[in-house]
Formats: structure tokens, sequence, C-alpha cells
């Protein structure tokens, strides 16, 4: 699971994003790296926001979280395990979580402004 603090902040606003890692394994699981990003980089690019450590036994969950100022635009955060993990997962297909964040300003009040017009403002 993945979660936002804010999903609509405003352009260089610190918002937090934190992530639920849950070893549904038999093993435990140490030392190993959640990466947080803006865009996903399986997909041609990305921006890395952060990275969090966590050792878990089997069974065990946990939420991982990084700060980020989040500058203008539409942004798709995704976060995974690290690749360079030394553990073999049977599942990764579990592994990846997105939510989409908009950074957009306040739409210039020019009269009489309704809520369906300030969702028609481009960011």
């Amino acid at each position: 699971d993945l979660f936002v603090s804010e999903s609509t902040p405003l352009p260089d606003q610190k918002i937090t994003i934190a992530a639920n890692v849950t070893n549904t394994g038999n093993e435990a699981v140490t030392n190993a790296t959640v990466q947080f990003y803006d865009g996903d980089p399986e997909r041609g690019g990305a921006i890395l926001l952060g990275e969090r450590g966590v050792s878990l036994a089997p069974g065990a969950k946990e939420t991982v979280m990084v700060k980020w100022k989040v500058p203008r635009g539409v942004h798709v955060v995704t976060v995974f395990p690290s690749p360079k993990n030394s553990f073999v997962d049977r599942d990764y297909s579990n592994e990846k979580a997105k939510a989409v964040v908009m950074a957009c300003p306040p739409p210039a009040k020019r009269g009489n402004v309704t809520g369906r017009e300030r969702s028609m403002v481009p960011c």
C-alpha cells in the first residue's frame, strides 16, 4: 500500500509518502531497501526521491516514509523494493505501488470562478 499525505499540494509544498511493507514469505528479510520514485524507472525514467531500509520477520509489517518537496506538475509516485536487495521473492507482482500527486497553483480568480472551472485549469 502507498499513501501520500496530500494528493493535491501546492507547488513546492512538502508531503509525506508512506508505504506499508509486509514480509509474506517464510524467512526473515534483513537490510532490504525500499525505493520511492517520481515516475516509474521500469518505464524509462524516474527521479529517486529516497530509500529506506527495513528488516522484517516472516509475516511482519512496517511502514516506511520519505518527505518530498513536490515540484509543479502531475507526478506518478512509485515505490518498490530495490533491485539490489539480496533476497529472491517468489512473486514480484505485488511489490510495486503507485499514487498520483498533482501540484498545481491555485487558479487566478477572475470574477466568479466555479468549482468545475477550477478543475479544468491546466497545471
